[in-house]
């Protein structure tokens, strides 16, 4: 039987190293990601998240710093750390906040190589008058949308995935 390799989750954070300390192994396969854009569009399948979600900045810190404001996104930029955090979180650590956010995940296992997803998706959003945030993760792609306008962005999103579905076999041609 084939194995793969396997991450270990450390509190919020999932650590992929090489080391023998820190990789075990598992007997499931990882489902392939799916690369043709009509079939992930066909397949969008989103859900939204009822918890409040804010992005915080703070001074840089390192990884280990952090991990205490269980963060759901990080990005280091040289003016600080951008943190993606549960509101309850954020306003528990005292730290300053504006917009709040709601969370739609994409439950469809798109590659991180696709080409067309978030332009069609943020385009469709878009027409709507709707921002949206998107991050990619390894499995699913993650928009974060005012939470004034998530409940129609959540709509929108269903109806996008209905006339993919609509269309059949026939390949999507072009989308703006």
């Amino acid at each position: 039987m084939k194995s793969y390799p396997f991450h270990v989750k450390m509190g919020p954070f999932i650590l992929d190293r090489p080391s023998d300390a820190l990789s075990t192994t598992f007997k499931e396969p990882i489902l392939e990601a799916k690369t043709d854009l009509h079939e992930i569009l066909q397949s969008l399948n989103p859900t939204l998240s009822e918890e409040p979600i804010v992005f915080v900045t703070i001074p840089t810190k390192s990884l280990l710093q952090v991990m205490g404001y269980e963060p759901l996104g990080m990005f280091q930029e040289k003016e600080g750390t951008t943190l993606i955090l549960h509101k309850e979180i954020a306003k528990g650590n005292g730290l300053e906040f504006g917009t709040e956010y709601r969370k739609i995940t994409l439950n469809v296992h798109s590659s991180l190589e696709s080409v067309g997803l978030t332009a069609i998706v943020s385009s469709t959003l878009a027409k709507a008058g709707i921002s949206a945030n998107i991050w990619a993760g390894f499995y699913h792609d993650h928009l974060f949308i005012r939470k004034e306008d998530a409940v129609t962005a959540l709509e929108i999103l269903r109806n996008l995935q209905k006339s993919m579905q609509a269309l059949g076999n026939e390949k999507l041609k072009t989308m703006h």
